[in-house]
C-alpha cells in the first residue's frame, strides 16, 4: 500500500510541475506579443504615402480605409492632402485559414453582405515596401507603395453612406 501512496504522489507532483510550467510559458508568450505590440510604431497613412522610402521595410501599424475590388485592395485615407494617394494592399496571411477568415471580415459591408468595391475603416500592422525611387511620383493606377499586412487588429464596417463619401 505505501508503494502505491508513493508512486500516487510522485505521479501527481509530476503533473502538477508539467502544468505549472505550461502556465508560466503561456504567461511568457503572453507578455512577449503584449509587449511587441507596443514597440510597433503607429504612422499615419498620409506620411506613408508621402515618403514610402522612409519606411521600407519597416514593420508599422496605421489607420487607414480599406477598399477591394476585382482591380486588387487598398488602403487610403479620405482627408490626406492632394498628391498623396492610396496604397497597395497586399494580405500577407500566416496561412489560408487566416486569409479566409481576414477575407471573410474584410469584404463586407455594415450589413454583413458580401460587396466589392466598398469598404471598411481598419487598423492593420504590416511591412512598407516603396515601388518607385524616392521624388519618382507614380503612374496611372501604380501606388508609390504596398502594404503587405500582416496582422488585422480592427475592422470597423461603414455604412452606405460613409462609403458614398469616400468614393
Amino acid at each position: 500500500m505505501k508503494r502505491q501512496t508513493g508512486a500516487y504522489l510522485f505521479l501527481t507532483c509530476g503533473v502538477l510541475l508539467s502544468v505549472g510550467i505550461m502556465v508560466i510559458n503561456a504567461a511568457a508568450r503572453y507578455n512577449r506579443t503584449a509587449s511587441q505590440k507596443e514597440d510597433i510604431l503607429t504612422i499615419d497613412l498620409c506620411d506613408i504615402s508621402a515618403y514610402p522610402h522612409k519606411y521600407k521595410g519597416r514593420t508599422v501599424r496605421t489607420h487607414a480605409t480599406y477598399t477591394a475590388s476585382f482591380e486588387g485592395s487598398t488602403l487610403y485615407k479620405a482627408d490626406c492632402p492632394d498628391g498623396e494617394e492610396a496604397i497597395t494592399a497586399v494580405l500577407d496571411c500566416a496561412d489560408k485559414a487566416v486569409c479566409d477568415e481576414w477575407i471573410d471580415k474584410l469584404h463586407k459591408d455594415a450589413e454583413g453582405n458580401p460587396f466589392d468595391g466598398e469598404s471598411v475603416g481598419v487598423i492593420v500592422v504590416g511591412r512598407i515596401e516603396a515601388r518607385f525611387s524616392p521624388g519618382i511620383k507614380s503612374r496611372g493606377n501604380s501606388s508609390s507603395a504596398m502594404f503587405y499586412i500582416k496582422e488585422v487588429e480592427l475592422i470597423t464596417p461603414l455604412s452606405k453612406s460613409q462609403n458614398d463619401i469616400n468614393r
